[in-house]
């Protein structure tokens, strides 16, 4: 099949016929969305979940000493100008890190590895005598079995090490942590792979180390957990290469867990007992804080680090090449997409279709491509890793709506933080600009602080891990600004304790984390009218956002995202009934939010208004409507004339 559509017409064909497929005719467009698996035979409740407990064994992983090394290598680091780079932490307080969370209240939180290549988590191109029977395993249980059939001895040899997250402060303001802290270790399983994510949420920190998801507690906030519970087990059923594993962990603006795993795949009993299982290929997940409603978003990804959600709630990663001459990949991770990868093309000479076929490049540099493809944005970056959306506040303005893409090659040199910044193309997006933005670091993550700070994770040297780590803290004048400091308070504060009309007003912060905080508080209270009242206001009143913000904001508050989180928010409580009246609204931005948000509250009172947006002059419109009527099913086969022709006019 020849395509020569245009990139920006692809995702609303790929909703489109998605909901064909749930009209009954899945036999026309066989391979655009795959779909849910038919019913499989009863499983098994799933097991207990596994608690966490602070080991008693003492445990002390090989660690450089201080050094000025660190104040040697920041002259060989490229800074842009304006910003002030300056050395928060080193080793010994921390050391082989790969990634990390600034949270709320200042504390960061770092993942440490000390189980690389001979210590625990191997790679198929060390060992061959793996791979033959890696290409057929199917759960994590099956993978240890593979380990042990050839190196028995690897029961004792791999689990001495352990992976295990750090806590470091700054008590006393001087810009240089002081307290550093072992907040939970004992990651030393022989399935265990590498501590790759973490999330700091209120108490709670979530931690992602195949085959498990954790969230740990330390309620008692003395910088070290003292429980813990694994939410889900069964990532990475295969060997693969080494570090394609569970990672990317964010809090998405339907308030739930958001988290990536590369091609190790996963085999999971969710804990309402359903399977999901895709044991060669990686993919994105969603579920509640508790790990309930665990679902597959996206699939075919190789190895997707981290991911960030623009403004608009529209989600990315960039996801690494396979090695033969393809290079890594911007995707916009549209729901139901597919890149697709699968393992077993690493060890296929030209990797099956991938590299034939263009699978790896954009839609518009490849004349005959897969259809069932969701193409990549642009090939950017040669080893990303740690991904982050500027949040709005703490940087100079020509820097908003960027995002910050970390690329890692293994020496310092050729290694950074990149900036990208995305325009619109259709239902989708295109990269209009790239630069170096900070270079010279072998940096594995990069995160913002509450007063928008910029934050770089440094892995220092090497591949598999020297005993060395550093945090350096990018300020612009920007960061110590009013607004950045009132940003940090809000953030540290306790919503629980504001009012209702302030944090419906808080919905227009200039700062995306403080909006979702107040969404989130919204929605946790139940706070209906105030969101469906924001949501489908026209204008808010100046005196009402200068009361609670400060007249100093009025300039930079967002009304039109006011209106968006009130919806997301609105979504949460799967209460969207009357956002009806915003599926005519005037500005395409909220039909498209207004018609998305139907489907996800799994809402079909507006069917026949949201197939009258499968024509609507917006392609980002008719992705979401259609996309919508796909997932609420309501009198579906009375849309497939109309679904066909617009497929034939697109």
């Amino acid at each position: 099949m020849r395509l020569t559509t245009p990139r920006a017409r692809i995702l609303p064909i790929l909703a489109a016929a998605a909901l064909l497929a749930s009209c009954g005719r899945k036999e026309r467009y066989p391979r655009i969305i795959a779909q849910p698996p038919p019913p499989a035979p009863a499983l098994p409740a799933p097991p207990p979940q596994q608690r966490y407990a602070p080991p008693q064994f003492p445990y002390a992983p090989p660690i450089a000493p201080a050094s000025e090394e660190a104040a040697r290598q920041l002259a060989d680091f490229r800074v842009p100008q304006g910003m002030e780079l300056a050395l928060w932490a080193a080793e010994p307080d921390l050391a082989n890190p790969v990634a990390f969370d600034v949270a709320a209240d200042g504390r960061v939180y770092v993942a440490e590895t000390f189980r690389q290549e001979t210590e625990g988590v191997p790679d198929n191109r060390s060992f061959p005598e793996f791979l033959e029977r890696d290409l057929r395993t199917t759960t994590v249980e099956e993978r240890g079995e593979n380990y042990l059939a050839s190196h028995p001895e690897f029961l004792a040899e791999w689990t001495d090490q352990e992976e295990r997250i750090r806590v470091l402060w700054d008590a006393d303001g001087d810009g240089r942590a002081e307290t550093s802290k072992v907040f939970a270790r004992g990651f030393r399983d022989l399935l265990d792979g590498t501590g790759a994510g973490v999330l700091a949420v209120g108490a709670d920190v979530y931690f992602t180390c195949i085959p498990k998801l954790w969230k740990l507690t330390d309620a008692d906030r003395d910088g070290a957990a003292e429980d813990g519970l694994a939410l889900h087990h069964g990532y990475g059923p295969r060997i693969a290469f080494r570090g394609h594993d569970l990672h990317g962990l964010v809090l998405g603006p339907d308030g739930r867990l958001w988290f990536s795993v590369g091609d190790r795949g996963y085999h999971v009993l969710t804990p309402e007992g359903r399977l999901l299982s895709d044991p060669g290929r990686g993919g994105v997940f969603r579920c509640n804080l508790d790990g309930s409603e665990l679902e597959v978003y996206y699939a075919g990804l190789r190895n997707p680090q981290e991911l960030a959600f623009d403004d608009w709630g529209n989600l990315f990663t960039v996801d690494n090449n396979c090695d033969a001459g393809d290079r890594a990949r911007l995707v916009y991770l549209a729901e139901g997409g597919d890149s697709g990868w699968s393992m077993n093309f690493q060890y296929l000479g030209d990797r099956g279709p991938w590299m034939p076929e263009g699978w790896w490049q954009p839609r518009d540099q490849v004349e005959d491509q897969a259809a069932f493809l969701n193409p990549p944005l642009a090939n950017v970056t040669s080893g990303p890793s740690g991904f982050a959306a500027y949040p709005g506040v703490g940087l100079p303005d020509k820097y908003a709506n960027s995002f910050f893409i970390c690329d890692f090659t293994g020496g310092s040199g050729s290694s950074g933080i990149r900036r990208l910044l995305l325009g619109p193309d259709g239902a989708g997006f295109r990269l209009a600009e790239q630069e170096e933005f900070l270079w010279g670091m072998l940096v594995t993550d990069v995160c913002f602080g509450p007063d928008g700070a910029l934050w770089a994770l440094d892995w220092v040297e090497g591949w598999t891990g020297a005993g060395k780590g550093r945090i350096w803290r990018g300020a612009f004048p920007e960061a110590a600004s009013d607004a950045a400091r009132e940003t940090a308070a809000l953030l540290g504060a306790d919503f629980r304790e504001r009012d209702t009309g302030e944090l419906g007003a808080l919905l227009g912060h200039p700062d995306r984390r403080v909006r979702l905080k107040a969404q989130f508080a919204l929605a946790e209270r139940g706070a209906q009218e105030e969101l469906r009242s924001a949501a489908l206001a026209e204008e808010e009143s100046a005196a009402r956002v200068a009361s609670v913000l400060g007249a100093a904001w009025l300039p930079r508050a967002q009304g039109r995202l006011r209106r968006v989180h009130a919806i997301w928010g609105l979504i949460q409580l799967r209460r969207v009934g009357e956002l009806g009246i915003l599926l005519a609204a005037r500005d395409p931005e909220l039909r498209a939010q207004a018609a998305r948000a139907f489907g996800e509250a799994a809402d079909a009172s507006q069917g026949a208004a949201l197939t009258a947006l499968l024509q609507d002059p917006d392609a980002r419109v008719r992705y979401h409507a259609a996309m919508s009527l796909a997932k609420t099913g309501a009198r579906a086969a009375a849309r497939a004339p109309v679904l066909a022709r617009l497929i034939a006019a697109w």
